[in-house]
């Protein structure tokens, strides 16, 4: 890597999306939620399309907070 891509890396924000679907993939269903809860905070721009369903989060869609989540996001309840 040259300098300048690290200093790329270091100035760039990551979208807090990426990392509640690291975290739910992991199976960190608390932390998935804290960075779902972040990238709502933040109107990730990404969140829609990652809340839309069961693909993105399969392991989180019986959990109360990700339907509430997906509530404020005006979705139904799956």
């Amino acid at each position: 890597m040259r300098a300048e891509e690290g200093l790329v890396a270091k100035q760039t924000q990551v979208d807090p999306q990426y990392f509640a679907v690291l975290y739910s993939g992991l199976g960190d269903t608390e932390r998935a939620l804290q960075w779902l809860e972040r990238a709502y905070d933040n109107r990730s721009p990404n969140l829609v399309c990652k809340c839309d369903g069961r693909s993105n989060f399969p392991n989180l869609v019986s959990n109360p907070r990700y339907q509430e989540l997906r509530s404020r996001m005006n979705y139904p309840a799956e």
